[in-house]
C-alpha cells in the first residue's frame, strides 16, 4: 500500500483515490464512485417511497375528486330542478296576477249592476206606486161614473 505525492492511495494493487481535488470532481476515486452509488440507491429509495406515498395520495384525491363531481353533478340537477320549479311559480304568479285583475272587473261590474238594478228597482217601484194610485183614482171615477150613470137612468 502507498500514497502519492498528488493524494493518490494504491492498495493491494487497486488505486483508489483519495487526495487530488479535480479527480474527485471527476468522481476517479472508487471510495466516491461507492459512495455516490449509496447516495443514489438512498435517494432512489427515498424517491420510491414519496412517488408511492404521491400516488397513494393522488388516488386518494383521485377518489375526493370523482365524490366532487358527483356532488357537483346532483348539485347542478338540482339547481335545474329550482330553476324550472322557479319558472312555472313565475308563470303560475302571473296566470293567478291576470285571474285577479279579471275577478276585480267582473266585481266592478257586477257593482255596477247592482247599482244599475237597484235604481231600476226604485224606478219601477215608485211607477208601480204610481200606477196602483192612478188604478185607484180610475176605479173611483169608473164607479162614480157608473153611479151618475144610474142615478140618470
Amino acid at each position: 500500500m502507498f500514497v502519492t505525492t498528488d493524494g493518490d492511495w494504491v492498495a493491494g494493487g487497486q488505486f483508489v483515490n483519495a487526495g487530488n481535488g479535480r479527480a474527485l470532481e471527476e468522481g476517479a476515486g472508487l471510495l466516491t464512485f461507492k459512495r455516490e452509488l449509496r447516495e443514489l440507491e438512498s435517494r432512489v429509495e427515498n424517491l420510491g417511497g414519496r412517488a408511492r406515498c404521491g400516488r397513494g395520495r393522488g388516488q386518494g384525491r383521485a377518489r375526493g375528486l370523482t365524490g366532487l363531481e358527483e356532488s357537483v353533478v346532483l348539485l347542478n340537477a338540482s339547481i335545474a330542478r329550482e330553476d324550472r320549479e322557479a319558472m312555472a311559480r313565475e308563470l303560475n304568479y302571473g296566470t293567478l296576477q291576470q285571474d285577479i285583475e279579471r275577478a276585480e272587473r267582473h266585481l266592478r261590474v257586477v257593482a255596477d249592476d247592482t247599482a244599475h238594478l237597484g235604481k231600476s228597482a226604485a224606478s219601477l217601484e215608485e211607477s208601480r206606486a204610481k200606477t196602483i194610485s192612478e188604478s185607484e183614482t180610475a176605479e173611483t171615477m169608473r164607479r162614480a161614473t157608473q153611479e151618475r150613470i144610474r142615478a140618470e137612468h
